[in-house]
């Protein structure tokens, strides 16, 4: 009944949306802005249409103006603004409502820009941004209200791998909707400033809180009473969710200084189902586990003077998670703790007319430590089920520095900009995982015997401290070639302690062709080196198994209970792990093609992407046996080097399809993409590190398929309605026997002919949907719209941050937002051992429909 009810809404919504979109009524949108993507108010805007009078209208204070009633014809639209250089589109009024955005250029630029030629000069006017996508202020207004959900909302519409800048910081924490004063999807980045190599970025810029006291208290609520049963659960899961944000902003002191507070408070906790089959049988079991958080954080805008703006950061988040595997017994909860305290400084400054400085300076304390809950020697029986403690007890703090500069500068034409970076982790370690030994069994049948094929056991009780120190620097240019076509040319230069080699340059080149006039379409595109970090734990492993600090006990097929009492126990000596003398940065080659298509409302955009993986780091095993010889030195056990060695090939094709029709809001996207590699990463032992070709197979991430969507409708009082629906195909698993065939007391032992991660799970797909309505009440605002101007780019006089002041004073929403909203079976975790009872089987599933509701109080 539900679902026939939600299939009846959403057909309505499709039925208004085609109504409104066929109607016969003409009218035109227009936008003008400046090159930071800034609205411009007050600019005067001349439509000419043949056989009718010229029409002239003025920006509003959001830089917009709209013409109705107009017929269906060519039309000419011309923009001038005070300090701007005036601009001429032809575009062809169909039905509906018709949209066109002016980008303006400064007009002190005229002495060193070449002519412009058109609307193509816009669409290749910076090719270091790639594909920016800029959101309205209507579509940010419609993203939600809740900064995590507004987070995954945007990914959803850059792609899984997007990377999020605020304010030049990577973001672990989006600012509230009412301090954002844009949003820039950034596709195909191939600027030397930037490390990260995700081929989408999402830019975010906040806007100073001048115009008066602003806030928002947000109290939600999910229950086991409002969900469904998950599907391995043996019944309804016990859960609660009661979560409380909170944040306001204002002024502190007029026309300079501004303020922001949040705080976020979460008490919840969950069952996890859990399963697997005993000597007694299969069991299935409800665990329950915690998840509580805590979240303040302070936020101060200082402007020192008018071209010189200071910020001020400071959030502290504080997290307990409980955590268990899918075949555990209850006794297996592990509970984990986060401790993370983040600092940023920043000076965004104007030297001169031309000349633009930022600095930032971040320092982030990150602490964690994990405690089972019982400490009784673990008991893992492959593919069937695990008891006694989860060996995970460990304490890890790590502190973190980091100082950049950004120079840019325009100069004869070039936009010039270098910069650099500098890094410092210091860490301090306290790991006593596996403290208590671990039993492995092949089988449940071998467990009936009593007969385990390992058993290993940490030894040695140590506090390992250790650093690691990065750099980088870059230059770059930035030039048009010929007036539709624009290169940006760069450099990046990137170093590591503990990593040999100083020579690590990273070439840059990005393009941007626009072959038509009204630059409809437009191609962009690049290539670039993209280095990657070696993380620390790397390192700190090899200090913590050097042979003298710590070490495991590995017992080949011992004693059960006492694994010193077997007539076949064979005691290896320590493990040690070794860092290779020639490891080296790996990095990434990758290059992209673009092409993006605009009709009317509509934004098409579709991408070919290739990128290639060198010397990734494996996990080698230099002493492991040899076939029918046993071990090249038998005098010593398994030695882990961390070093280079693997690849990695990426290949895929990006679409993406959007569309703004008034109360009509949406987007949708599709990736097809294969991803192979020998290992999934430094800790990930190779089959036979000999033959390394033998282990290439698809990713453990590779997803073939991909589809994200959102649509918004706002419907009159108030009402607003969203889905979210995705959809991936399955996941590739590995295939092994479940026992240690080559005698080096790993369990990734495959079957013969059996390739790597050959397995494929289900694909999942799910809905989230959202019902708001929201009542504005209380007396009129008395305070006004303003607007404030900072330098954002050389040469221009700076960006108007146009501030949103309600008609009254308080506003009150309610909501109630789903989850899975048609309750599917999501099945994950494919039990890939050939011992397992289990075998080719689900171990898991995402959870079932989770509905949450709530209140939310705007003033």
């Amino acid at each position: 009944m539900l679902r026939g009810e939600l299939w009846c809404a959403a057909t309505c919504v499709l039925a208004l949306t085609a109504s409104a979109a066929s109607g016969q009524e003409v009218a035109l949108r227009v936008v003008v802005a400046d090159p930071s993507e800034a609205r411009v108010p007050r600019a005067q805007v001349k439509l000419e249409i043949k056989q009718s009078a010229p029409r002239l209208a003025i920006t509003d204070q959001a830089g917009e103006v709209r013409f109705v009633d107009l017929p269906l014809a060519r039309a000419r639209i011309t923009v001038e603004a005070t300090g701007f250089v005036p601009r001429t589109v032809n575009l062809r009024l169909g039905h509906g409502e018709n949209s066109v955005e002016f980008h303006l250029r400064i007009q002190a630029l005229r002495e060193v820009v070449e002519v412009r030629t058109g609307e193509r000069d816009d669409a290749t006017s910076n090719p270091a941004l790639g594909f920016s996508t800029v959101l309205t202020p209507e579509q940010i207004n419609n993203l939600p209200d809740d900064p995590d959900e507004m987070k995954a909302q945007l990914q959803r519409m850059a792609g899984p791998d997007a990377v999020i800048l605020v304010d030049g910081f990577s973001a672990n924490r989006l600012p509230p909707k009412s301090q954002i004063a844009s949003i820039r999807i950034r596709l195909s980045s191939y600027a030397a400033e930037d490390h990260d190599f995700g081929f989408a970025i999402i830019d975010i810029r906040t806007k100073p809180g001048f115009s008066g006291w602003h806030g928002m208290v947000t109290f939600g609520y999910g229950g086991d009473e409002l969900n469904a049963r998950g599907y391995f659960a043996p019944a309804r899961e016990p859960g609660q969710m009661r979560r409380i944000n909170a944040d306001v902003s204002g002024p502190l002191w007029r026309d300079r200084t501004s303020l922001s507070l949040w705080f976020s408070r979460g008490f919840s906790y969950e069952s996890s189902a859990t399963f697997g089959v005993t000597p007694a049988g299969r069991f299935s079991n409800l665990v329950r586990v915690p998840l509580d958080y805590d979240r303040l954080g302070v936020r101060l805008l200082h402007n020192a003077t008018k071209n010189h703006r200071v910020l001020v950061e400071f959030d502290h988040w504080t997290q307990l998670r409980g955590m268990v595997g899918q075949f555990d017994l209850p006794e297996r909860l592990v509970n984990t703790r986060w401790d993370l305290k983040d600092l940023k400084l920043a000076v965004y400054g104007v030297l001169s007319s031309r000349v633009l400085n930022d600095i930032r300076f971040r320092a982030t304390w990150n602490g964690r430590s994990s405690s089972p809950v019982s400490d009784a020697p673990a008991l893992i029986v492959n593919g069937a089920f695990s008891a006694g403690g989860a060996a995970a007890n460990s304490r890890r703090s790590t502190a973190s520095f980091q100082l950049t500069d950004d120079l840019r500068m325009s100069l004869a034409g070039h936009g010039l900009s270098a910069g650099f970076q500098i890094f410092a982790e210091p860490s301090r370690e306290h790991n006593l995982t596996n403290g208590n030994g671990t039993f492995v069994f092949p089988s449940l049948a071998a467990y009936e015997a009593g007969t385990p094929s390992l058993y290993s056991r940490l030894v040695g009780d140590t506090v390992v401290g250790y650093e690691q120190y990065q750099f980088a620097g870059y230059v770059q240019d930035e030039f048009r070639a010929r007036p539709n076509l624009s290169l940006s040319v760069g450099v990046r230069w990137e170093a590591q302690t503990h990593v040999r080699g100083l020579s690590n340059f990273a070439p840059r080149l990005g393009f941007a062709w626009s072959p038509f006039r009204q630059a409809s379409t437009t191609l962009r595109g690049g290539f670039g080196l993209f280095y990657q970090w070696i993380s620390a734990d790397v390192y700190g492993q090899t200090l913590r198994f050097n042979g003298l600090n710590q070490d495991t006990l590995v017992i080949l097929n011992p004693g059960f209970p006492d694994p010193l009492q077997a007539g076949t126990a064979v005691s290896l000596p320590p493990t040690l792990f070794l860092h290779a003398s020639s490891l080296r940065l790996p990095y990434l080659l990758r290059s992209s093609v673009a092409v993006q298509q605009s009709i009317r409302s509509l934004k098409l955009m579709t991408e070919v992407r290739w990128q290639r993986g060198v010397r990734l780091p494996l996990l080698n095993n230099l002493n492991q046996p040899l076939p029918g010889t046993g071990r090249p030195n038998p005098l010593e056990g398994n030695v882990f080097q961390v070093q280079n060695g693997a690849d990695s090939l990426l290949k895929e094709w990006f679409t993406s399809l959007s569309g703004d029709f008034r109360r009509f809001l949406w987007t949708l996207s599709y990736t097809l993409g294969s991803q192979t590699n020998q290992v999934d990463g430094p800790w990930q032992t190779p089959s036979n590190p000999r033959n390394l070709a033998a282990d290439r197979g698809p990713a453990g991430n590779d997803v073939r398929h991909r589809l994200n969507g959102y649509l918004t409708y706002r419907f009159p009082k108030g009402f607003r309605f969203s889905l979210s629906p995705s959809f991936s195909s399955g996941l590739a698993y590995n295939i092994t026997t479940g026992f240690d065939d080559n005698g080096d007391t790993v369990f990734n032992d495959r079957p013969a002919s059996v390739g790597r991660n050959t397995g494929r799970g289900a694909p999942t797909w799910s809905v989230d949907g959202r019902l708001a309505w929201t009542r504005a009440f209380g007396p009129e605002s008395t305070e006004r719209a303003r607007s404030y101007e900072f330098r954002v780019d050389p040469g221009s006089r700076g960006g108007s941050f146009e501030l949103e002041v309600p008609k009254q004073k308080f506003q009150v929403q309610t909501y109630v937002q789903a989850f899975n909203l048609f309750n599917h079976a999501n099945f994950l975790n494919y039990a890939g051992i050939l011992t397992s009872p289990s075998f080719g089987q689900p171990t898991a599933a995402m959870p079932g429909r989770r509905l949450e509701v709530g209140l939310r109080f705007l003033f």
